[in-house]
């Protein structure tokens, strides 16, 4: 019976207020930006990686220590 319980609470968390409208929101993004030319999966993956790039040069040029971060 905990199979069903935990399905039942699980079920309880997801179809909340909540995330049911981050859910319609997400959604409701997802395809208008889908919609538009030029701005598709390619660009968001595209600029995600040119994020992480920038990222890795920027901690290669200024190197952050555990120690500066504690104290």
């Amino acid at each position: 019976m905990d199979l069903f319980d935990n399905l039942a609470l699980g079920f309880g968390v997801a179809f909340t207020f909540q995330n049911l409208i981050y859910a319609f929101i997400g959604c409701l993004l997802g395809t208008l930006i889908g919609v538009l030319p030029g701005v598709g999966p390619v660009a968001t993956i595209l600029s995600i990686a040119s994020y992480c790039a920038f990222v890795w040069l920027l901690n290669l040029q200024f190197p952050v220590w555990p120690t500066f971060i504690t104290g």
